[in-house]
């Protein structure tokens, strides 16, 4: 019996560390994904948020495909290449919405075209 409970405890263990992995992987919320087509939003300092009227560097990447537009206030593209938009944003007053910046995708691939919208927590100095 104690042989039994070893080996359970043994695999709770080891699916708890494998879950734990695949969480670490995919932590960053600013995905849209639909299993064809994924976008991502990148802060440059590993941060999940801006910092009210600082300017911050990151960067959108997105499938082979797609043809990519974003929109938004205080979103200026630094340097757009294959795959990756690299952008810098500041925030400015009045132009969160509770305390978020909205920034709008469109996005087209083929006969596919869709829209999405991100909410980029903002945070006060």
């Amino acid at each position: 019996m104690k042989q039994n409970e070893f080996k359970l405890f043994i695999y709770v263990a080891v699916l708890i560390i494998f879950c734990g992995c695949i969480k670490s992987k995919t932590e960053n919320d600013f995905v849209y994904d639909d299993g064809i087509n994924k976008i991502e939003f990148i802060i440059a300092d590993g941060k999940n948020y801006l910092i009210k009227n600082k300017p911050t560097k990151a960067r959108f990447t997105y499938s082979d495909g797609l043809i990519f537009s974003v929109s938004g206030p205080g979103i200026k593209v630094i340097k757009p290449s294959k795959n990756t938009m690299n952008v810098e944003i500041t925030t400015i007053d009045g132009s969160l919405v509770d305390s978020e910046l909205k920034v709008v995708i469109n996005a087209i691939n083929g006969d596919d075209s869709f829209k999405y919208n991100f909410g980029i927590p903002v945070k006060t100095p």
